[in-house]
C-alpha cells in the first residue's frame, strides 16, 4: 500500500468520484498562480485507471488534521517456487 498525504484545504467527500474522471478540476482557484491553467485535470484519473487495472484501489480521502488522503492499494502477485 502507498499512501500520500497533504495539508492543503482537502477533498469535499462528495468530488471523489467525480475528481477520477478525466479533465475534471476541483475548482480554477487552485490554478491561479498560473493563471488558472495550471493542470489539466489528467492526473487522479491517470492513478485511478492504472491502479484499475492491476487489480488494486485507489481512494481520496479527507485527512484529519486536514488535508487529503490519497491511498493505493494493490494485489501481491502469487508466490512462486523455484
Amino acid at each position: 500500500m502507498v499512501e500520500i498525504a497533504d495539508r492543503g484545504p482537502g477533498i469535499p467527500p462528495s468530488e471523489v468520484e467525480r475528481l477520477k474522471q478525466p479533465f475534471t478540476r476541483l475548482d480554477t482557484a487552485r490554478g491561479s498562480a498560473a493563471g488558472g491553467k495550471l493542470g489539466s485535470g489528467l492526473g487522479l484519473a491517470i492513478v485511478d485507471r492504472v491502479v484499475t487495472l492491476h487489480g488494486g484501489e485507489f481512494t481520496l480521502q479527507l485527512r484529519e488534521g486536514g488535508g487529503t488522503l490519497a491511498r493505493i492499494a494493490l494485489p501481491l502477485p502469487p508466490m512462486t517456487r523455484r
